[in-house]
């Protein structure tokens, strides 16, 4: 009975030095209800590889293939409400909640926060796999590992690396012949929004064939 309270002691001790640690990080620690996150588009898919070849968030396309500005907006707030000005963008990334994601970098803010504690993310995606929030899944904005209650956000991101292992090989070659072949319509592959799988989308893909993650991820 002593040895398991010792052990339950030490074990809260060491979260306690974590947490510890975590909030050091971001002191003051921003307000994950209070700080919200935000896109101009309402309907925008952004074409991702593991390699992060695709077009920045800005360059996104809308609906018939149109160019449309998908950077998501964030502003930090303290728990008093004040912007927090200055705030690391590397302390702020998105996650997405599909099972089919596979993120090999961390994205990030492009700049700091202003004098309004406001930032954008304008980057191209590490990804593999498909998130849509049409199917439900949802973008996650983390700060300081926490997450922002924010509604969904209209973002659809595509990607070559289709089965979402971190690389584009012949697995994907094979799953994109076969829808493109189908003759039906397959959103996961309609990477310039226009509502067609074409040959601009074939293209596109082969681009991007033989791609991997950057080196250590």
């Amino acid at each position: 009975m002593l040895k398991q309270i010792l052990l339950s002691g030490l074990a809260a001790v060491f979260l306690m030095m974590g947490a510890g640690s975590a909030a050091a990080d971001c002191m003051p620690m921003p307000d994950a209800f209070l700080s919200t996150a935000w896109i101009f588009s309402t309907d925008a898919t952004i074409f991702a590889s593991p390699a992060g070849s695709g077009p920045l968030l800005s360059q996104a396309q809308g609906p018939n293939g149109a160019t449309v500005d998908a950077r998501i907006w964030v502003q930090v707030l303290d728990p008093m409400g004040n912007p927090m000005v200055g705030f690391d963008p590397t302390d702020i990334w998105i996650e997405s909640s599909s099972g089919s994601v596979y993120s090999c970098l961390p994205a990030h803010p492009s700049t700091p926060t202003d004098i309004n504690g406001i930032t954008s993310f304008d980057v191209a995606l590490n990804w593999g796999g498909y998130h849509d929030p049409d199917l439900g899944d949802q973008l996650i904005i983390k700060i300081c590992n926490q997450y922002l209650m924010i509604p969904n956000l209209p973002l659809r991101v595509v990607t070559s690396d289709l089965n979402g292992d971190g690389d584009v090989d012949l697995s994907d070659v094979i799953s994109f012949a076969s829808f493109f072949l189908s003759g039906l319509y397959h959103p996961s592959i309609d990477y310039y929004h226009d509502g067609t799988i074409n040959l601009s989308d074939l293209v596109r893909f082969s681009s991007s064939t033989n791609q991997l993650c950057p080196p250590g991820f």
